[in-house]
């Protein structure tokens, strides 16, 4: 007999992203406040609108492969 292994709940992972991100207050705060300014349609268009002004304000700007 062979068992058959339950599936967990939730979307299937993707390589390369991560699947859980646990949101504070404040960080659910920032992001309401730059989907707001910036139009964005959800929290990971804000985290990445986070990370570009971050990049923006420094020397280091990462380069897209």
């Amino acid at each position: 007999m062979t068992e058959q292994k339950t599936r967990k709940r939730g979307p299937s992972k993707k390589p390369g992203f991560r699947q859980e991100l646990r949101v504070t207050p404040l960080v659910e705060n920032v992001f309401n406040n730059l989907k707001d300014k910036y139009d964005l349609k959800n929290n990971s268009e804000a985290l990445h609108k986070i990370a570009e002004i971050y990049f923006s304000n420094k020397d280091y700007l990462p380069e897209h492969n």
